[in-house]
């Protein structure tokens, strides 16, 4: 009885010896990753496109290919049916991505799965930071005076470590009139600024909310500032001299 115990454990052992043990095969590797926008907000939706390449002569066959993490999720379905990547050639996945994590570095794991059993992973770095853009009153008179125009100069800085597109200032509120009614900057590259300067003329004493809108990637964001508008002497305008 023991005899046939110990021929028993053997086999299992040798069987385990030369039953294959599935991986990826070697010559398949992630060449790049890219992300628009290149560092999201909470909240937003971008874009996640990887490149794999068959560095081998042989072709290999991919079964699928998903996406998946914490912090930032995949919206768009797996790829299930993939199909040969021939020796030599790249292929692109491209996925729809969610920062619903808050702010931080996350790492959502891209993962190819091959028709010949094992797979390959390959984990992202994607920062998500919420730092807004910033506006700042750069000229502006000590006091308003009714139904009088006053020149009022607003910059916007980008703080935030990647770019951000079609940056504008809005003028909001009631009581004044304003021109123009939108004053456009457009990108703003990483520690760049852009200015703009308005003619405001007030009918009645309130406050004007200058808001920039601007874009990460295709996510609007909106940045404010408040400017109150209360009459009184303009210490900066020139008296006449009789």
């Amino acid at each position: 009885m023991k005899d046939l115990k110990f021929l028993v454990l053997a086999l299992c052992a040798a069987l385990a010896l030369v039953s294959p043990i599935t991986a990826a095969p070697a010559d398949i590797t992630v060449v790049s990753s890219s992300l628009d926008p290149q560092v999201m907000m909470s909240g937003d939706t971008g874009t996640l496109t990887i490149v794999i390449q068959n560095n081998g002569a042989e072709p290999v066959a991919i079964q699928s290919a998903r996406l998946y993490g914490k912090g930032v999720v995949p919206t768009t379905d797996p790829y299930l049916s993939v199909g040969e990547i021939g020796g030599g050639n790249t292929k692109t996945f491209t996925f729809t991505i969610r920062a619903d994590g808050g702010e931080g570095t996350f790492y959502p794991t891209f993962v190819l799965d091959f028709r010949e059993g094992g797979s390959l992973r390959h984990p992202v770095a994607i920062q998500v930071e919420d730092t807004p853009l910033s506006i700042s009153m750069v000229e502006k008179p000590d006091a308003f005076s009714e139904g009088r125009t006053a020149g009022i100069t607003v910059m916007v800085g980008n703080p935030r470590p990647n770019a951000a597109s079609g940056v504008q200032v809005v003028p909001e509120g009631t009581g004044f009139s304003v021109t123009p009614t939108t004053g456009f900057i457009g990108g703003l590259e990483p520690d760049a600024s852009g200015s703009v300067t308005f003619n405001l003329a007030p009918e009645t004493e309130t406050d004007v909310t200058f808001r920039v809108v601007w874009r990460n990637g295709i996510n609007t964001h909106t940045t404010d500032l408040v400017l109150p508008v209360t009459f009184g002497e303009d210490k900066k305008r020139a008296n006449p001299v009789i």
